[in-house]
């Protein structure tokens, strides 16, 4: 690819810019670029507004223009082919006039005859108020407009939905794998691909803390201003944690977050019980009994710092739909370091003590995360006063049909959720539940032709089977149900005798989407709404237990499940 390097001096105090101007080319690039080789520092205010417009009129002609749709262009290095031009222009006007004169070199717009406006069935509408708000340019704004209603219609280069749930597919995006700390310009790329995403294919958009609108503005100078391959990483993980979803992590590209974490860890675990870290169980137990720390131990503080500060100043790094998920994810890494040693102060039978702990790396324990499981657990089985004890973690498809004779005739069942489930398809087994034909839940999915729009699908309906199961039914959650466990419990909720104890769930349901980012980034967020038939949301408010029963401290002194032990009080 031909490359002309142009020189710019500085065209305000704070800003300098470095371009390697590109000629069009095709889109399947048999030499991919790695680099925009654009460099931006020192941002003012007026720019970094004039980058999010950018931003935002890249983002839609990306989804809406019918040659972008065919995939006539490489819309990555269409922005960096316009990125020079458009920050020299000295005013908004002028930049929105060069957006303009650009887009008129995209091609025609072919009239659409099946563009219609959103439907009134869908739950999210397609909305471009800041076509108005944030452009001046009323010739840009017009053609904005006209693009929209033409949008494209057919199969789209870079975007499409699963077939076999609706839920969204980015295609054909480049990793940038090569380059782990992408250049200014390619950072910039990165939070324009992912802020367009969510703008126009995330279902909870309208359930985020910050308004997704101001977002885009907000972290264009935190991109910018990332000065290594960590500092990136970060700013992309404040990115995902504004959309207040439990989903939302870094799935591949971390590596520099897993070393700043640590490899070393301690040989017992913590978690959050009445709202104090708690020391809750060992890794190893052999390793644990010799340090003088003991379950229901309190720990505030690590190697100085107090845990209450620490949850204060790490909530941006924690992607979580409430604040039950976002603790049980922080308290995986609190007991976390590069050290082989790590200092703690902790209450234990009333008195303050230090310590100087050892850890050490995973391998030399028997580490879970946020839940422990044993290879040798059955699926279900009946406890004492018989009651049947189903473990969704353990079970398997297999076990169902055997489960159904076995515990038929018990005083009751109680469903273990705390976990997460091993099943593919929670109807069979949540149909031994019912006695009649019950809706449970509901999806929204995208709809690519119209982004913006989320469509409702048909209520998912369990029927009765031959045998159905009569006797009262508990079913246990707290903040581990995430995901497939939260949409079982819905479907295990719609039972006559059914109830819910235990605490607030995850606050993430439906299935998760993949989004790539410059840098070798894979990202995972949720892609589908999931409601009940009433049209009641899940998201962040999680699956609402009828009956609130929380651990406590003394508990877990006692070694006690005191979950479970109410679910058989209630039983019996």
């Amino acid at each position: 690819m031909k490359k002309y390097l142009y020189l710019l001096g500085f065209f305000s105090l704070f800003w300098s810019i470095q371009s390697c101007a590109q000629k069009k080319k095709p889109l399947i690039d048999p030499e991919p670029v790695e680099s925009s080789q654009i460099s931006i520092s020192s941002l003012n205010k007026s720019q970094i507004q004039a980058l999010d417009r950018l931003g935002r009129v890249w983002g839609f002609l990306k989804y809406h223009h019918p040659m972008v749709g065919e995939g006539k262009y490489d819309w990555d290095q269409e922005l960096f082919r316009i990125l020079t031009n458009y920050l020299v222009a000295s005013t908004p006007q002028e930049q929105e006039k060069y957006l303009l004169d650009w887009i008129e070199t995209l091609g025609e717009i072919p009239p659409c005859t099946s563009c219609a406006a959103s439907s009134p069935e869908a739950v999210q509408r397609a909305h471009h108020d800041w076509i108005n708000t944030s452009l001046s340019y009323e010739p840009l704004k017009q053609k904005l407009i006209e693009i929209y209603h033409n949008r494209y219609q057919g199969k789209h280069y870079y975007v499409t939905t699963n077939k076999g749930n609706g839920a969204v597919e980015f295609i054909h995006e480049k990793m940038y794998r090569e380059t782990p700390y992408p250049d200014a310009a390619t950072r910039l790329l990165a939070l324009y691909r992912y802020w367009n995403n969510i703008q126009y294919f995330y279902p909870y958009k309208h359930l985020t803390d910050q308004s997704w609108d101001s977002i885009l503005v907000s972290y264009i100078p935190k991109f910018i201003d990332a000065s290594d391959e960590l500092a990136y990483e970060l700013v992309v993980l404040q990115l995902m944690a504004e959309t207040n979803d439990s989903h939302a992590m870094i799935k591949a590209g971390n590596d520099q977050i897993l070393k700043q974490k640590g490899q070393y860890y301690a040989s017992f675990r913590g978690a959050f019980i009445e709202d104090q870290f708690i020391m809750v169980d060992d890794y190893q137990p052999q390793f644990t009994s010799s340090i003088g720390i003991q379950k229901g131990d309190r720990i505030t503080r690590i190697n100085g710092k107090y845990v209450e500060d620490m949850v204060k100043e790490l909530t941006p790094y924690y992607p979580a739909s409430n604040k039950g998920s976002y603790l049980r994810n922080l308290a995986m890494d609190l007991l976390r370091s590069n050290q082989s040693t790590m200092n703690i102060t902790f209450e234990s039978n009333g008195k303050s003590m230090e310590l100087t702990i050892p850890l050490y790396p995973k391998d030399q324990l028997d580490y879970y995360t946020w839940y422990k499981t044993n290879p040798l657990d059955k699926g279900y089985h009946v406890m004492e006063n018989n009651l049947g004890y189903i473990s969704i973690a353990a079970l398997k498809e297999k076990d169902i049909l055997r489960l159904k004779k076995d515990l038929i005739s018990t005083k009751g069942i109680i469903i273990d959720l705390r976990n997460y489930p091993n099943l593919r398809l929670p109807e069979e087994l949540a149909s031994y539940f019912v006695n009649d034909k019950v809706p449970y839940a509901k999806f929204s999915f995208p709809n690519v032709q119209h982004p913006g729009e989320f469509l409702v699908s048909a209520k998912n309906i369990l029927r009765k089977q031959k045998v159905t199961y009569t006797g009262k039914v508990v079913v246990l959650v707290n903040e581990v149900t995430q995901s497939a466990a939260e949409f079982l419990a819905m479907a295990l909720k719609v039972g006559p005798q059914t109830v819910i104890m235990g605490n607030q769930t995850a606050g993430a349901d439906g299935n998760v989407i993949s989004m790539i980012l410059p840098g070798g980034i894979e990202s995972w967020v949720s892609g589908l709404g999931v409601y009940y038939p009433d049209g009641r949301e899940t998201q962040r408010i999680g699956i609402v237990p009828d009956i609130e029963v929380k651990p406590t401290r003394k508990g877990i002194q006692a070694n006690r499940d005191e979950v479970l032990e109410a679910a058989i009080a209630y039983l019996k």
